[in-house]
């Protein structure tokens, strides 16, 4: 989810982006990748400020693409694949 608009500064581009994570049934929870405690028992929520923040964090993950948001209020949802299995017939019929 886009929080603040990306804008360009220099060569990269800026903005803050936070992860949502949501099961199946529609359960929605915040993603902590790191946690940062402002006072006794405070969690941050982890925030990405540039773009390639973002996508290094998806190809971490496995993602083989990334669909970002670029206006604030605005998110995109990316679900991660089972790996793909390799074919029993491979090579047949070429």
């Amino acid at each position: 989810m886009c929080q603040e608009s990306a804008h360009k500064k220099g060569p990269s581009y800026y903005g803050v982006w936070i992860m949502r994570v949501v099961s199946d049934d529609g359960v929605e929870k915040l993603l902590v990748t790191a946690r940062t405690r402002t006072t006794y028992n405070d969690i941050k929520i982890r925030e990405f400020k540039t773009i390639s923040g973002v996508v290094s964090f998806f190809i971490g993950l496995g993602f083989a693409h990334v669909d970002l948001p670029l206006e604030a209020g605005t998110s995109r949802t990316h679900k991660l694949a089972p790996p793909d299995k390799a074919p029993s017939d491979k090579g047949a019929g070429s």
